[in-house]
C-alpha cells in the first residue's frame, strides 16, 4: 500500500501538483489491493502557501509542519503525510493524536527548536529505503493486476480570461440552471455551458468546498458517454468556481416534460431505459449520484436523455448525508441511515411514477407544509407514504409498469431491485421493458 501511494503522489508532483493532506479517508483500496487516491480537492500547485483558515477544515495530523506553519510548501510536504500514514496503518493511532485541537499544535510546532520530521528527499532514495526492500517498482508501475495507480490530472484550456459569455439558457431548461451561461472559447470558438457556484455561499458550511471537488471529480468519472453531459472544463475566479459543460442544443428539461404527464407508456419506456443506462454507468465507475431529480435530465430534440446535474454525486459505495429533494430521497437516506447504490434506483422509480402520474408518491399523500427544507419528515408520515404505494400504483394502466414500481420502491433497501450487483441485468430483463432494444440503446454510436 504504501510503495502504491509513493507511485501516486509522484505522479502528482510530476505533474507540478503537491496534495498537502493525504491521508487514509482520501485514498481507497480494491479488493485486488490497488490503491486510489479519490480525493484531489487540497491539491495545489507547488511553490504555495496554505492558508490557516483551511488548515483547521483539514486532517491536521496529517500536515507538513511547514504548511502549518503557513511557510511555501514543496512535493517534500507530501512525504511527511505518507510517513504519518504508515505510521498509522503500522500502529493504529494517528503520529500527532496527542494534540488535542489544531491550536496548541500549531503552537508545538512553531517552536523554535522543532525538529524538522523530513528531509526534501527525491523519489529514488524513498524507493531505495530498506522498508521497500523486495516491491518491484517497475511491474507496479506497470501492472494492472498489482495496483497501478490511475488519476486524470489533465487540465483544460478554459479559464476566466479565455472566456466570453453569450448569453443565459433559456426557460426550457428549467428554473435550476437559471445562472447557467452560454460561452464561447475566444480563441478555438468551443461553445458550452458555464455553471457558477459562489464561494460566498459555499463558505457558509464547513463542507461547501469539498462539495464542488466531489462534484468535479464525480462529473470527470462519468463523462463522456451518451447519456452524460460531457464536463468540458474548470477554472475558478476570485467569487466563484465555475464548471464548463458542453451545449446540448435544443434539449428541454424532464421537469418540463413531466408537466404534460401522463406520458404515454412507450415513451416512459423508452426514457427510462436510457435513464437506467446512465445510472448503471454512473455506478460502474464509483459514482453515486445521490439525488437524481428531473431536474437533472434534458431530453434532446431527437429523443436522448442526458444527465446535466451531478451537484451532489460522489465516489462512494456508502453515504450517510441527505441531498436533494425529498419527493426523490429514497426512505433511508430521510432516515439518516446508511446508503448505497439502492437509493439511486429508489429515484428511478419515483421518476417514473411522475412520468406516469404526473406526482411524485410524497406530493399526492403529503400536505407540502408536512415537508421541511431539511427533509425533516415524520417517521409515521414517511411509512404511511411507503405503505400507501401499490394503491397508489394501480392507477397506472401498465401492469408491466406497475410491477416495477413495486419492487423498485420498496422501503427496505435490501429487498429493492437495484439491491443486488446484478441489478442493472435484472432491470433490463423485467417485462416493462419488453420489446426494448437494448443493444441499440447501449451502443454510443446509435443515431436516436
Amino acid at each position: 500500500i504504501g510503495a502504491q501511494l509513493v507511485l501516486a503522489l509522484n505522479h502528482l508532483h510530476d505533474n507540478g501538483v503537491v496534495h498537502r493532506c493525504l491521508n487514509p479517508e482520501l485514498a481507497s483500496l480494491d479488493w485486488r489491493g490497488r490503491v486510489r487516491i479519490t480525493d484531489l480537492s487540497t491539491c495545489k500547485q507547488k511553490g504555495c502557501a496554505f492558508e490557516l483558515d483551511v488548515i483547521k477544515r483539514l486532517k491536521y495530523p496529517f500536515i507538513a509542519p511547514e504548511i502549518l506553519k503557513g511557510e511555501v510548501y514543496e512535493p517534500a510536504s507530501d512525504w511527511w503525510s505518507l510517513g504519518c500514514c504508515l505510521y498509522q496503518m503500522l500502529t493504529g493511532k494517528a503520529l500527532l493524536s496527542q494534540h488535542d485541537s489544531i491550536d496548541s499544535l500549531i503552537k508545538d510546532i512553531s517552536k523554535d527548536n522543532c525538529k524538522e520530521a523530513i528531509e526534501e528527499t527525491g523519489i529514488k532514495s524513498i524507493k531505495e529505503h530498506p522498508f521497500f526492500g523486495g516491491i518491484d517498482w517497475q511491474k507496479l508501475a506497470t501492472d494492472e493486476s498489482v495496483g497501478t495507480i490511475q488519476m486524470d490530472l489533465s487540465y483544460s484550456i478554459w479559464s476566466a480570461e479565455q472566456t466570453k459569455i453569450e448569453g443565459v439558457l433559456g426557460p426550457d431548461y428549467g428554473a435550476k440552471y437559471a445562472n447557467c451561461h452560454i460561452i464561447q472559447h475566444k480563441k478555438t470558438g468551443e461553445e458550452g455551458v458555464m455553471k457558477l457556484v459562489w464561494k460566498a455561499e459555499m463558505r457558509k458550511t464547513n463542507s461547501g468546498w469539498k462539495r464542488v471537488m466531489n462534484e468535479r471529480l464525480a462529473w470527470q468519472k462519468v463523462s463522456g458517454h451518451q447519456y452524460t453531459a460531457g464536463l468540458k472544463g474548470f477554472f475558478e475566479t476570485e467569487a466563484a468556481y465555475c464548471f464548463v459543460s458542453e451545449h446540448i442544443r435544443d434539449a428541454v428539461s424532464l421537469s418540463v416534460v413531466i408537466k404534460s404527464a401522463p406520458l404515454p407508456t412507450e415513451v416512459v419506456k423508452y426514457l427510462a431505459g436510457q435513464l437506467a443506462i446512465a445510472v448503471n454507468h454512473m455506478h460502474a465507475r464509483g459514482v453515486l449520484h445521490r439525488s437524481l431529480s428531473p431536474e437533472c435530465i434534458f431530453i434532446e430534440k431527437c429523443g436522448r436523455l442526458r444527465l446535466c446535474d451531478f451537484e451532489s454525486a460522489k465516489l462512494c459505495e456508502f453515504s450517510c448525508h441527505p441531498f436533494g429533494d425529498c419527493s426523490y430521497l429514497a426512505p433511508e437516506i430521510i432516515q439518516g441511515k446508511e446508503y448505497g447504490k439502492e437509493a439511486d434506483w429508489w429515484a428511478v422509480g419515483v421518476i417514473l411514477v411522475e412520468m406516469l402520474l404526473g406526482n411524485t408518491p410524497l406530493d399526492i399523500f403529503c400536505d407540502k407544509r408536512q415537508i421541511t427544507d431539511d427533509c425533516d419528515i415524520d417517521t409515521e408520515l414517511l411509512l404511511r407514504v411507503t405503505e400507501s404505494i401499490p394503491k397508489m400504483l394501480t392507477n397506472i394502466e401498465s401492469i408491466g409498469a406497475q410491477n416495477l414500481l413495486k419492487q423498485l420502491l420498496v422501503a427496505n433497501p435490501e429487498q429493492r431491485l437495484g439491491f443486488k450487483r446484478n441489478a442493472y441485468n435484472e432491470i433490463k430483463s423485467h417485462q416493462f421493458f419488453k420489446g426494448l432494444l437494448w443493444p441499440k440503446l447501449e451502443s454510443p454510436e446509435t443515431e436516436l
